[in-house]
């Protein structure tokens, strides 16, 4: 009901509506009084917001120690509440933030939004299971008291030969990317058990029970930055389309992002952003584009 009101009021807020259009909409309206009450409750909203403020470019440079601390105080208090759920649900779903976990053994993960994670560190393990989404680990080194640090992913299996590396699991496909040191990665049921080492730039796949490894070419191709930019609260978007930007970007809110017009879909999209503004971030990507972003009570509207 509440996509049908918002489809109503982009196209009467919009434009003059044709009288056969028109009369569909009277149909509708009248047809059930929840219609009218979202409807109108909708259209209100619609009209008392301005336009979103966009964002400012966001650049590749170092954070002040200001912001630096601001990060880390928001990052303890988001690991503060990760910790909470652990304890009492044996998971870790990070929800629509981007978390961050001191782990028992002092290496410590940075989980994307919708990101969901089990911990084993019992008797000297340190096992975690990335079940959905992706993380990233800054890994300490093992001692006599503790194992490798293991992370599963679907059917894939990294070990960290103390490192910094991104683990995701979507669509059931495994991914491991390498920034620091070494990684070991290993398909639990491919055609063959052989493992492969990553090194920094490095990339591998398990898919379809395949293990395929994308190897840097040269020294100049490796990672410049210490970790990816999503730790950072940053999306890059090269020649995307919208659909695929507002759904990366949805993750990072609990409102929908709905493609209103014809316009949007077609509509092809490059930047950086802050995921954690995703109506000005769209806003941002839009610039030029003729389309407008608007913001309802649960809904972003791109027309």
């Amino acid at each position: 009901m509440d996509e049908d009101a918002a489809r109503w009021v982009v196209r009467k807020e919009g434009a003059k509506l044709e009288p056969d259009t028109l009369a569909q909409f009277d149909a509708w309206y009248g047809a059930d009084p929840l219609h009218a009450q979202t409807y109108d409750a909708l259209a209100a909203s619609w009209r008392r917001l301005d336009q979103v403020s966009v964002l400012p470019i966001a650049r590749k440079k170092r954070k002040s120690r200001v912001k630096t601390l601001a990060s880390a105080c928001v990052l303890m208090g988001a690991s503060f509440y990760a910790w909470q759920m652990f304890e009492q649900q044996g998971l870790i779903n990070s929800g629509v933030e981007i978390t961050q976990l001191s782990l028992p053994d002092g290496s410590v993960a940075i989980l994307d939004a919708q990101t969901r994670v089990r911990l084993n560190f019992e008797h000297g393990q340190r096992q975690v299971s990335v079940e959905s989404g992706r993380a990233f680990f800054q890994v300490v080194p093992a001692t006599a008291q503790t194992g490798p640090f293991t992370v599963q992913t679907g059917l894939a299996q990294a070990t960290a030969l103390g490192t910094r590396y991104e683990v995701s699991f979507n669509d059931q496909v495994s991914a491991v990317a390498v920034y620091e040191h070494t990684v070991q990665v290993q398909c639990q049921s491919c055609d063959t058990s052989q493992p492969v080492i990553l090194q920094p730039g490095d990339r591998a796949t398990v898919a379809h029970g395949q293990l395929q490894a994308q190897l840097a070419q040269s020294t100049a191709s490796t990672h410049a930055e210490a970790a990816p930019a999503w730790t950072n609260g940053l999306l890059s978007f090269d020649d995307v389309s919208l659909r695929e930007a507002a759904r990366q970007l949805g993750q990072y809110t609990h409102r929908v992002i709905w493609m209103g017009s014809e316009k949007a879909e077609a509509t092809r999209v490059s930047g950086v952003v802050q995921a954690a503004r995703p109506a000005a971030a769209l806003n941002l990507l839009t610039v030029g584009q003729g389309l407008q972003i608007r913001e309802l009570p649960g809904l972003i509207v791109i027309y």
